[in-house]
């Protein structure tokens, strides 16, 4: 019989299954935000790296309400959204900035910075869903 306490078990992997599908989900919203943003200000004339930063700040807002509505919800309810709530939801997601604005600095000149942005984003949302259903929403991984 599966350990749901067992870090080894598969357990774990088919409570967070339904989960991070909708967050996938709510992540393809995010990411035409998020892309779009870019896109913006790069035609604009904005650095990559800059506009990556504003990108996020734009698609980071609207993802945490979505992410507690659609991903995190419980019993019908969505997740509770507060200032430390998102608070909470911005750092956990600090790193994957840092990490997509570096990446996007690194790569930008060499495939360009749309291409660019995608590598950041295809490596950055296994490490936003973990971040965020450990730490940001974690009462909803009863």
């Amino acid at each position: 019989m599966p350990d749901p306490k067992d870090p080894t078990d598969d357990t774990i992997i088919r409570r967070h299954r339904s989960r991070f599908v909708r967050f996938s989900g709510v992540g393809a919203v995010n990411t035409v935000v998020d892309f779009s943003a870019y896109a913006v200000l790069v035609y604009l004339g904005v650095m990559p790296a800059l506009a990556n930063a504003g990108a996020f700040f734009v698609a980071n807002s609207g993802s945490y309400f979505l992410n507690a509505h659609v991903t995190f919800h419980e019993n019908g309810r969505p997740a509770p959204r507060t200032l430390r709530g998102y608070f909470k939801f911005f750092s956990a997601h600090a790193l994957s900035l840092i990490l997509s604005t570096v990446l996007v600095s690194v790569l930008a000149g060499r495939i360009g910075p749309l291409w660019a942005k995608g590598v950041a984003i295809a490596l950055t949302v296994l490490i936003n869903y973990t971040l965020t259903a450990l730490f940001v929403f974690k009462s909803a991984d009863r």
